[in-house]
């Protein structure tokens, strides 16, 4: 099992993100961690196979993804950062999603 870590930053000023938000893995392993206070996460025991990592729930940010692939005995892996792009603040809780209506 490996130790999955990474942290967000602002794309343009490159400051850590500091606003909470969470972490999830889907894909072969399914699991969830909050963003700390310095930007960083960490996932221990995450199991070999390919997931995405999502970074979501960042107030004043669009979410981030990244693929990961964990290998068998592979040790840690650092993603290093995730470019966090900024929403402007009149799009903030405004929603682009649409489902389609039925016939």
């Amino acid at each position: 099992m490996s130790r999955v870590s990474g942290y967000m930053a602002d794309e343009i000023t490159m400051e850590y993100i500091t606003t909470g938000g969470d972490v999830l893995i889907s894909g072969d392993a399914e699991m969830s961690t909050p963003l700390l206070d310095n930007g960083a996460f960490y996932f221990d025991d995450v199991p070999p196979g390919s997931s995405v990592v999502s970074i979501v729930n960042v107030e004043g940010y669009n979410p981030i993804n990244k693929l990961l692939d964990v290998e068998e005995g592979e040790g840690d892996v650092e993603l290093g950062w995730f470019a966090g792009k900024a929403i402007p603040k009149s799009m903030w809780g405004v929603h682009n999603d649409y489902e389609e209506e039925e016939a």
